[in-house]
């Protein structure tokens, strides 16, 4: 029955267009078992020795959690700061280890996603793409890089996970020359901790140089706004967190687009940001224009990177 199984679980991989053992990881400090990503699941690979708990952290809980390869739906609880706990009784177990898929519907998201997809035909070729919440779904880039292949895949109102998720469908497909990412806005306003964000974004840098190992990546600082200035002290934080991150990868830029903002007060400078106080106007996309430039135009043209 076990071996059967195993071929069952194979073949469905298979047919998925990969095999789990080639999904990218989001990092060991997410569970305390090899966990590995693809689009909206997340594949837990539970050893047969493994006694008490298994956990994944920083996460939302997800939908549903079910065995592969039966679907058999696991029972999990939530814990503090993104932490989700379950077990699978012995009985249960596969060979040469159970898998237990975590998913994610975000369904909030599909027609923004969609409507992308529409618009691949009108993309020109290794783009350097932008993806993030509403501060890239604001910002007209191709009046502002003029020259440059640039396409804007933000969605408002989206957190470093949501585009972690759909980076099989947003951003891998288009081979981009360069990937600017901008997020943490969203996720820290929604309670998430610094780490968590931080835990995330990492996620989804490994997510596309899984697929394509050469490909720069411009994380951008999260802002601070005057309308979540409760909320600065994470976001600098976060802001830290990430920035530690790409000093330890040379194919990731961190660019502080926040201290450009601030007045001498060290606060929001509201000449560049809309009555909201939180989204940017033209004065404020003009200053990270003016940032961001001078790193796109170091990034060689030419062919897809190489795989």
């Amino acid at each position: 029955m076990r071996s059967r199984c195993l071929i069952l679980f194979v073949i469905s991989c298979l047919s998925a267009g990969a095999e789990p053992q080639t999904f990218p990881s989001p990092g060991d400090d997410r569970a305390n078992v090899p966990v590995t990503v693809r689009g909206k699941d997340w594949h837990a690979h539970i050893p047969p020795n493994h006694e008490g708990d298994v956990e994944l952290r920083f996460v939302l809980p997800p939908d549903n959690l079910s065995m592969l390869p039966s679907g058999e739906a696991v029972p999990f609880v939530s814990g503090e700061n993104g932490v989700i706990r379950f077990q699978v009784p012995p009985e249960k177990r596969t060979l040469p280890e159970t898998v237990v898929v975590a998913h994610w519907e975000l369904a909030r998201w599909e027609n923004d996603i969609q409507a992308m997809e529409k618009n691949f035909p009108n993309v020109p070729a290794n783009p350097i793409l932008f993806v993030g919440s509403s501060s890239i779904r604001g910002w007209k880039v191709t009046e502002y890089f003029p020259g440059l292949p640039v396409v804007n895949h933000g969605f408002g109102g989206s957190e470093y996970f949501d585009a972690l998720s759909y980076a099989d469908r947003i951003i891998l497909p288009l081979r981009p020359r360069a990937v600017v990412l901008y997020d943490g806005d969203n996720d820290i306003a929604r309670g998430k901790s610094p780490e968590w964000v931080a835990a995330d974004m990492k996620a989804l840098v490994r997510v596309i140089h899984h697929a394509h190992p050469k490909t720069p990546i411009v994380v951008l600082s999260t802002k601070a706004s005057m309308a979540r200035w409760d909320r600065h002290e994470q976001m600098e934080q976060s802001n830290r967190l990430m920035a530690e991150f790409a000093q330890t990868d040379p194919r990731v830029t961190f660019l502080d687009v926040n201290t450009p903002l601030l007045n001498a007060e060290g606060k929001p400078d509201d000449r560049y940001f809309l009555p909201d106080r939180l989204h940017l106007n033209h004065e404020g996309y003009v200053v990270w224009t003016n940032l961001l430039r001078p790193v796109l135009d170091r990034i060689p043209a030419g062919a897809a990177p190489a795989e």
